[in-house]
């Protein structure tokens, strides 16, 4: 959450909000989508950023701007592209770099147990 606070940094309120993001969790991706979504622009938060994992290669950044009283995609960046913005402010977030080293295949299990020859 991107947001001015009072002079102990402790207290938000959401008319303080400039941009709020969620990592979409597999066991509440409808919530992160469209519930909170829902109310983060009832709230009149400008901004929103969804970071949708894969499976397959990096996450999907989507940035929304608040539209009279929906959001409306503002940019989308996926693996290997960088989301490049300048509002709410500049700023440019490389997919690959915040996602991570890509993990390995890992080799198959094995029991312990040695073959009969």
């Amino acid at each position: 959450m991107v947001a001015d606070t009072d002079e102990d940094g402790v207290i938000v309120e959401c008319g303080e909000v400039v941009l709020v993001g969620e990592i979409v969790s597999p066991g509440n991706a409808a919530a992160d989508r469209l519930v909170k979504m829902h109310l983060y622009a009832a709230a009149r938060i400008g901004f929103y950023l969804l970071v949708e994992p894969s499976s397959e290669g990096g996450p999907t950044l989507r940035l929304y701007r608040l539209d009279g009283a929906h959001y409306v995609e503002a940019a989308v960046a996926t693996d290997g592209e960088t989301l490049s913005v300048d509002e709410p402010f500049r700023v440019r977030l490389d997919v690959r770099a915040i996602s991570g080293p890509r993990p390995t295949t890992p080799p198959p299990p094995t029991t312990g147990l040695k073959a009969a020859r």
